[in-house]
């Protein structure tokens, strides 16, 4: 299989397990089977970033410049409720999502694909306390309470529920993509149960 690019957005009070979780998965992933993931980082704001609990984080490059990816990540955080009123990222992230084969959102980065109308009639979910934004945002979409994470009709979206979740929905997708053994390969070096993962 073609080498995967991932490309993983950060922003201000991102939450750090939301990018962090999938990152270790895939990152794994290329440890145990090398040449399968490559990995780019993209700023938000500015390529200098704090995420949540004052940690110092440094992208590649700015969104503008951001290469193509086949994965795209899109995490959470109180950060989100800035880039919801950000209409120039909005339009940004409505283009480019269309053009990326698989496009993740964790935890509350949900919120900001409802707000470029990627989730209209589809299953989709967020972090618990933010359900109700996620419907207001999205009247059409079918919010799943008690779903881990869900995957719209074409398989093209994923989006998680809060922080750790993000998780479940990487390994799914190294399941998916690379095969159930990489999956268990990758779970069992991370040390994580697989019986959580489920829809």
């Amino acid at each position: 299989m073609q080498k995967k690019k991932i490309v993983t957005l950060l922003f201000d009070d991102v939450e750090i397990l939301d990018f962090a979780g999938p990152w270790e998965v895939f990152g794994t992933l290329e440890d145990c089977l090398p040449d399968t993931c490559e990995f780019n980082s993209i700023a938000a704001q500015t390529t200098q970033v704090k995420a949540r609990h004052q940690l110092n984080l440094s992208a590649d490059v700015h969104y503008q410049e951001a290469p193509k990816a086949d994965i795209f990540i899109i995490p959470g955080g109180r950060g989100v409720d800035q880039l919801l009123n950000d209409r120039e990222f909005i339009a940004w992230l409505t283009q480019y999502s269309s053009q990326t084969p698989i496009v993740f959102s964790v935890c509350t980065g949900a919120l900001l694909l409802a707000r470029a109308g990627l989730l209209k009639h589809e299953k989709a979910v967020t972090h618990h306390s933010a359900l109700h934004r996620l419907q207001t945002l999205s009247p059409s979409s079918q919010v799943i309470e008690s779903a881990r994470f869900t995957q719209t009709s074409e398989g093209k979206i994923i989006t998680t529920a809060g922080v750790s979740a993000g998780m479940d929905a990487a390994l799914f997708l190294v399941g998916s993509l690379w095969g159930i053994p990489a999956m268990e390969t990758v779970a069992h070096d991370m040390e994580y149960k697989l019986s959580q993962i489920h829809y």
